[in-house]
């Protein structure tokens, strides 16, 4: 590998985040709590067992809450936030959920190891299967081996989550402008 090879891709996904999670965060033309309030719903849908509807859990969530009760959030941030959980992600953060679900329900002699829980969504590293019978693996597998326990301990998980993120992104959008008006205004930047 050559020298300039090297941390490329470290440098290109450092990249790609700020672009896509933290940009559309500092250049929102709208107040500060509409854009927290897209990270919060976004980190509120991340952090539950529904992936591959989280997105359209989001465009369900803005239509009934901006159209029905005007409570408005940004929809470019919460679909970009939701993207915390992914195929990378996935497997180790509903680990996490399972075990606070089975804590929560007093399972303490059923908690099982990080392997034989990824052991459970082996078939996913099936490359025989197509992506109807992979679907159907991952629904079987959440359905009737881990959903209840997964569904309940996600709901701790998503309340906090979404409170530390709402709270952090309103925290860190404020500071920025702040510094950036001082910064216009040709004043040293603020702690």
């Amino acid at each position: 590998m050559k020298e300039c090879d090297k941390g490329t891709w470290y440098k290109r996904l450092k990249r790609g985040l700020r672009y896509r999670l933290q940009i559309p965060i500092m250049r929102g033309a709208n107040t500060p709590e509409y854009t927290a309030r897209g990270v919060m719903i976004g980190i509120l849908w991340a952090m539950t067992p529904f992936l591959g509807i989280q997105m359209l859990l989001i465009l369900i969530t803005w239509f009934v809450l901006s159209r029905l009760i005007q409570w408005k959030f940004s929809l470019v941030n919460a679909l970009a936030w939701v993207w915390v959980t992914n195929i990378f992600t996935v497997i180790p953060v509903f680990y996490v959920f399972y075990l606070t679900g089975q804590i929560m329900l007093g399972q303490f002699d059923q908690l099982s190891g990080y392997d034989s829980f990824r052991n459970l969504f082996g078939g996913l590293e099936n490359h025989n299967l197509n992506f109807l019978q992979l679907s159907l693996h991952w629904l079987k597998t959440l359905i009737s081996d881990i959903g209840w326990p997964l569904l309940l301990g996600s709901i701790p998980w998503s309340i906090a989550c979404a409170s530390l993120a709402y709270d952090f992104s309103l925290r860190f959008i404020h500071r920025y402008r702040r510094n950036r008006e001082l910064r216009m205004m040709g004043v040293r930047r603020a702690p």
